[in-house]
């Protein structure tokens, strides 16, 4: 046991550069870490926001149909589903194919107990993000229900051991699908055609959920899932009555969500080995033979090697291109429903009226949320030196990292804002915007991006879904992105079409200086920024 705290701690402390924040004791290191606990604390009260804001539209839902003891159990599966998928595609990575193995293979360990620290850490992160779902829907529970102590008890006790089964399938079903994807010439292809499959259905139910909470046949229908739920999967059925009061019922859900857990672990653990070594196997594509070489620019070389470097991760893939994502999703439905249904489904009143001038803002945030260039640097790792020995110059290096973002967020532009131009048929200026707004939202988004991480890179990761999904420089990249679009797309919306004409014009003058700035930052700060890494 005092082992595996030990390793816990060590990767608790090699999270986002914690490590030296703690210990370096500089003034501008405690500055840093004062402003990211900032900023994450704003992106956790946006959460908890938006989550409270779902529990309490399903508790009003149930609650005159008297099944607002149902609202847990909803919540608690929705949040099980969502650990089971974010657990899929962080698990393989974390947990069986980290840099440092070497080292701490070397140490007297078991391999079952540095597996298990790893799990254990998996674990701690998504019960924080299991928090955000579940911890709002009991707070409204007991609110409106007022149940007795034993109900707070019994959610104490369960919420612990509610995100155990959902990592533990999470992880098998990950590790599955990369044993069986290894097989494959084209492995990685597989697993983020997966991968992005899995979000955009998230996201389609997200929407659906959205759209179906106008509905007056939303209660029964949320009454009628979850009596399915509560039939169907054992867990949810202990839960429930473990929370209506049911001692041995807790006691089952315990046991059902811990034994299996263990077990699992330790069965792992005895193969660890081999399974690192099949996962890590790369299959040798065909025998070489020497040919023609083909010569390239250095930047065109850069740009590729970033590239291949981008879609080499299925987690850097989904994480960078999510916003994209969301974007292509957006514009099927404003194809396939109409601008009045998509209002319902995006919870924006107004948007139809002003679709045409908000719209722009819109996909301008979607891509605006979408920086690959966050991490693009500190990704480079312990490999950093070998990039600075080549013989080009930091500008062509830190410009190819920014072009990434910018081309990927370019290429959706031109897709989406094509289809939008055939479908739609706005006015010539109105499909001017259209096109320009999102483009430099992508250019602003690039750069920024590439700037926060020169100011706060990590190279001493040993997985990296440290610095793909919890590195300051991509949070600090989404609060940009939040701050330069949430406003115009808010003015959009309350202004009326007369004296909204003026606003997308203003936002491409604004984002054209800001662009023009960041860039000059990147030349001139950036690169002695990077030279003296």
């Amino acid at each position: 046991m005092n082992k595996l705290l030990l390793l816990l701690r060590v990767q608790f402390l090699n999270l986002p550069g914690l490590n030296p924040r703690l210990y370096r004791g500089s003034p501008r290191a405690q500055r840093k870490a004062v402003l990211a606990a900032l900023g994450a604390c704003f992106v956790l009260a946006a959460l908890l926001g938006t989550s409270a804001m779902y529990s309490v539209m399903l508790a009003y839902a149930l609650k005159p149909l008297g099944a607002l003891d149902q609202l847990p159990v909803l919540m608690m599966f929705v949040a099980s589903i969502v650990v089971l998928i974010t657990a899929v595609y962080k698990s393989v990575n974390l947990l069986f194919t980290f840099r440092d193995y070497d080292t701490l293979a070397a140490l007297p360990v078991p391999a079952f107990v540095l597996l298990g620290s790893r799990f254990l850490m998996l674990y701690l992160s998504n019960l924080g993000f299991m928090a955000l779902i579940l911890a709002p829907a009991l707070a409204v529970y007991g609110v409106m229900a007022a149940p007795g102590a034993g109900f707070w008890a019994a959610a104490a006790v369960s919420f612990f051991f509610v995100p155990l089964l959902p990592v533990l399938a999470g992880t098998l079903l990950g590790l599955v699908i990369s044993l069986a994807a290894s097989r494959f010439r084209h492995s990685n292809a597989l697993t983020i055609l997966f991968s992005l499959a899995a979000f955009a259905l998230l996201m389609v139910g997200i929407m659906g959920l959205n759209a179906s909470m106008s509905s007056d046949t939303f209660g029964p229908a949320a009454q009628i899932a979850a009596g399915a739920i509560t039939r169907a999967v054992l867990p949810a059925h202990l839960y429930q009555q473990a929370l209506a009061g049911l001692g041995w019922s807790l006691a089952l859900f315990v046991l059902v969500s811990a034994i299996p857990s263990g077990l699992a672990v330790w069965l792992l653990g005895r193969h660890f080995g081999a399974l690192r070594s099949l996962l890590m196997a790369r299959r040798i594509r065909s025998e070489y033979r020497p040919g023609a070489l083909k010569a390239r620019s250095p930047a065109m070389a850069l740009f590729g090697k970033e590239m291949r470097r981008f879609f080499s991760s299925a987690l850097y893939v989904l994480n960078g291109g999510a916003g994209l994502l969301l974007m292509t999703l957006t514009t099927i439905a404003l194809v396939a429903t109409g601008a009045d249904q998509l209002e319902i489904i995006l919870e924006i009143p107004g948007f139809s009226s002003v679709l045409l001038t908000a719209l722009p803002f819109l996909l301008g945030l979607m891509n605006a949320m979408t920086a690959p260039s966050a991490c693009a640097l500190s990704l480079e790792g312990k490999s950093l030196p070998i990039l600075k020995s080549l013989p080009v110059s930091s500008r062509a290096v830190l410009l190819s990292k920014a072009s990434v973002t910018a081309v990927l967020t370019s290429g959706a532009t031109v897709v989406n804002a094509l289809v939008l131009t055939i479908a739609l048929r706005p006015a010539p200026l109105e499909a001017l915007w259209l096109w320009v707004l999102p483009l430099l939202y992508g250019l602003v988004s690039a750069q920024a991006g590439l700037l926060f991480d020169l100011r706060l890179p990590n190279f001493s990761w040993t997985s990296e879904v440290t610095v793909i999904k919890q590195s300051i420089p991509v949070l600090l990249t989404m609060l940009v992105a939040f701050a330069l679009s949430i406003p115009p797309l808010i003015i959009s919306m309350r202004l009326p079409p007369s004296q909204a004409v003026w606003l997308p014009p203003s936002a491409a003058l604004a984002l054209a200086a800001v662009n023009l700035l960041l860039y000059r930052l990147l030349v001139t700060w950036g690169v002695r920024a990077y030279e003296r890494l």
